[in-house]
């Protein structure tokens, strides 16, 4: 029994530090992304997601 719950527990702290390391490369590579990307490209992706978020925003509100 108490084999089965150590192991377990080796198991979450292996998760626990995958998703941290997944966590650190993901911000990682997000802040390179938006220090070497042209300022063209951020205003044309923020314009294409402003359209999105806006356009789920009065769908929602439509249905009530």
């Amino acid at each position: 029994m108490g084999r089965v719950i150590r192991s377990q527990h080796i198991s979450n702290l292996k998760y626990e530090e995958y998703t941290y390391l997944l966590t650190v490369i993901g911000i990682s590579l997000l802040t390179l992304v938006l220090l070497f990307a042209p300022l063209e490209r951020l205003q044309c992706a923020d314009a294409l997601i402003n359209r999105y978020l806006f356009s789920e925003i009065t769908r929602n509100c439509g249905d009530r």
